[in-house]
Parts: C-alpha cells; sequence; structure tokens
C-alpha cells in the first residue's frame, strides 16, 4: 500500500497522466470496490471539469470544495473528494485537509460544536458546503501554530493526528478511542 509521501510524489509529478493520479489517491484512501465501480465508471463525465478545478494552482481550498460538490461525483462524498483537495493542493497557500468521519468528529469535539455535519451513522454529509470545510481547514492551521511539548506540528501531521489509528479493538489509537469514548457519553445524555 502506498503511504502519504508516495502518493503525493505521483500527484505532484508530470509523468503522471490525471486519470492515475485520482486513482492512486483513491486507493490509497481505500475506497469501497463498489464505490469505485461508480466513480470510475462515470468518471468521463466530471474528470474535464475535475482536472480544471483541482490543478488551478490559485484557487483556494473553499472555492475548490464548492466547485467539486457541484461536479456530482457518483459515489464520492466529501470524505473522498476532500483526500483529492488535500494532495492537490499541496503546495498552496490554502492547504485542504481530509474531511473524514475521524477528523470530522474529532474537530466537533475539539471545538465543542457541531460544525461538520455528520448523519446518523457518524458520516461526513453532502449538506457541509465550502464555509464548513473552509473552517475546519482552518481550525487545523491554527492548531498547527501551537507548541505541543516543545514542538510544532504542520497542519498535515495534525490532521493525521486527529485521524489517528483504526483497525480491530487493540489496535485503535488512543485518541480515536478517546474520541468514541466520548461521543458515546454525548449519545447516552
Amino acid at each position: 500500500m502506498l503511504n502519504r509521501k508516495e502518493v503525493q510524489k505521483i500527484v505532484e509529478s508530470d509523468e503522471v497522466n490525471f486519470d492515475s493520479k485520482v486513482i492512486s489517491v483513491m486507493a490509497w484512501g481505500q475506497m469501497k470496490p463498489e464505490n469505485a465501480v461508480m466513480f470510475f465508471g462515470n468518471f468521463a463525465k466530471y474528470k474535464f471539469e475535475l482536472q480544471k478545478i483541482l490543478t488551478r494552482k490559485l484557487a483556494n481550498r473553499k472555492d475548490i470544495y464548492n466547485s467539486i460538490s457541484l461536479l456530482d461525483l457518483k459515489n464520492c462524498k466529501p470524505a473522498y473528494f476532500t483526500k483529492l483537495i488535500f494532495y492537490f493542493t499541496a503546495n498552496n497557500n490554502s492547504k485542504g485537509y481530509i474531511m473524514d468521519q475521524w477528523t470530522a468528529k474529532s474537530i466537533n469535539l475539539i471545538t465543542g460544536e457541531s460544525l461538520v455535519k455528520l448523519d446518523t451513522s457518524g458520516y461526513v454529509t453532502s449538506s457541509n458546503n465550502g464555509d464548513i470545510y473552509e473552517k475546519f481547514c482552518f481550525i487545523i492551521d491554527n492548531l498547527s501554530k501551537k507548541n505541543y511539548s516543545g514542538r510544532k506540528y504542520n497542519g498535515s501531521e495534525i490532521e493525521l493526528f486527529l485521524f489517528d489509528r483504526g483497525g480491530k479493538k487493540n489496535k485503535i489509537g488512543d485518541w480515536r478511542r478517546y474520541v468514541k469514548k466520548k461521543l458515546l457519553m454525548a449519545l447516552k445524555k
């Protein structure tokens, strides 16, 4: 499986075509096969516009988010298309972050607000917009400005900490376990 640095090299390479870049991001993000079939089965319908949106160097993350959300990407909701934003804006002044269920739940918990809208299963909904995404990213940017035990972390590192480690019960990261515990406590109230 590719790691973040390897995917970033692919996305930044002039030798790799756009289709392969998108496939690499979605494979890295472990897009479910049934979603990948729908998304890539309809790729020709939105490929040109998606490429134009993602490769426009001066665009900001809010506008990119709003533009992508208008494309009606098949079986590709914010948790996945923000992965594209993350990789394609890595060198922009307005870097985007991955807004999946774990980073969204983390930001909601940290802020004490329901900033990022989640469905009843806890997944990020399509009702989120560029303003919400901008606030989400802004909070991550602000967290990266703080000093943690004498060290600063960049936004990508903070986003990765918020995502933490998933998997089987004994392999779940401490932060994710904490988020789950807090969410269960909130549901019981």
